[in-house]
């Protein structure tokens, strides 16, 4: 078969997945919640720019529909919670959260480099 078929198939399949997890949980939990628009106009901003230098059309595409769609509704975005708000062993969590995603991001850009 086609890559195109697996990927195809993979995608329906993920997205069936996703609709039977909204539909399942939507009665549990009551009322679903309004998204953060927000949040879609950076994951757009992300997918886009290296979706462009990996040259990955489906990457960069999807960075530009959620970059629409954040800026479409703007005025829906939910204000940033206050950093002061969290607790001690919630900032260190976060810290330490940080700081391994930045060693990851490192070992990957090395490896990458490493290995053309």
């Amino acid at each position: 078969m086609n890559t195109l078929v697996y990927s195809l198939v993979v995608g329906l399949v993920v997205l069936i997945g996703l609709f039977v997890v909204i539909v399942a949980t939507r009665g549990k939990y009551g009322k679903a919640k309004e998204p953060n628009y927000q949040t879609f106009f950076i994951m757009g901003v992300v997918w886009f720019v290296l979706g462009l230098p990996l040259q990955n059309s489906g990457l960069w595409i999807l960075g530009l529909v959620f970059l629409v769609l954040g800026i479409a509704n703007k005025g829906a975005w939910k204000r940033a919670r206050n950093k002061t708000s969290a607790s001690k062993s919630e900032r260190g969590i976060n810290y330490l959260v940080a700081l391994v995603s930045i060693l990851a991001l490192l070992l990957g850009a090395v490896t990458f480099i490493s290995f053309p």
